[in-house]
């Protein structure tokens, strides 16, 4: 199995035009030193309209943050990550893919081999996503702590990952755990350059890349995961509890 087949996917860079990109525009938001109540519901809402966002730009990468989003929480929970930090890693799960707002259409939804000059493109998902969420930093540190994750998500735990070839637990935990869970979905979804693999076979090739593009510790709880209690059929995770 090639990186680009399960760990790296289509994604980002800012094209103009209609059908191309989307602009989104947080300037006005107004900044807030400290989190309340009412500041957690502006973080919320901030997040599900960008995640909004990614689903009208392109409906299923839509539902493959909205997977991933419920797939990292679970995780979390088996690494006992406090309830906070969960919430944390979850919203940046559903917004790992934000930077895929600015992917042509030619690119993303490409069916032929990508050349060295595409991938390029293609990579540059992940701080497209981290750029727009700079706009928000300052509303809240979660926010913030968003921004790391989404920039992080590509990293591997071998370093040879991007956007800035960090290594082993230098990768924020939420980013590592990401990064499992965005491999798995990508894998059980169909994609316009490959059919969707089923739930063992999934498993399978992602841990063939256990302690390479991914922590070994964090594949172990995502394994040990009650696959029973889940329909694994993608639309589902529409309504995957959080």
């Amino acid at each position: 199995m090639t990186t680009s087949s399960c760990a790296e996917h289509p994604a980002g860079c800012p094209i103009a035009g209609p059908g191309e990109a989307f602009f989104v525009s947080v300037k006005s938001v107004p900044k807030s030193a400290a989190l309340g109540g009412s500041d957690l519901r502006l973080v919320d809402a901030l997040v599900r309209s960008l995640a909004l966002v990614i689903e009208l730009r392109d409906k299923q990468t839509g539902l493959h943050c909205r997977m991933v989003g419920g797939l990292v929480a679970r995780t979390a929970t088996m690494l006992d990550v406090s309830p906070a930090e969960r919430r944390i890693f979850r919203l940046a799960g559903e917004l790992h893919d934000l930077g895929k707002i600015a992917i042509p259409d030619r690119l993303l939804h490409n069916k032929d081999e990508l050349d060295a000059g595409e991938w390029k493109v293609v990579r540059a998902h992940a701080q497209h996503g981290g750029d727009v969420l700079a706009e928000l930093v300052g509303v809240s540190e979660d926010i913030d702590s968003i921004a790391k994750l989404v920039v992080a998500h590509h990293e591997h735990w071998n370093g040879h990952g991007y956007p800035n070839g960090m290594a082993g637990i230098d990768i924020p935990l939420g980013a590592r755990i990401i990064s499992v869970c965005d491999a798995y979905s990508s894998l059980v979804m169909s994609r316009s350059y490959r059919s969707a693999v089923g739930h063992r076979e999934a498993l399978k090739v992602i841990c063939a890349h256990s302690g390479t593009s991914f922590d070994p510790g964090v594949l172990a709880a995502f394994e040990s995961l009650d696959w029973s209690e889940s329909d694994l059929s993608a639309p589902r995770w529409r309504d995957c509890p959080y």
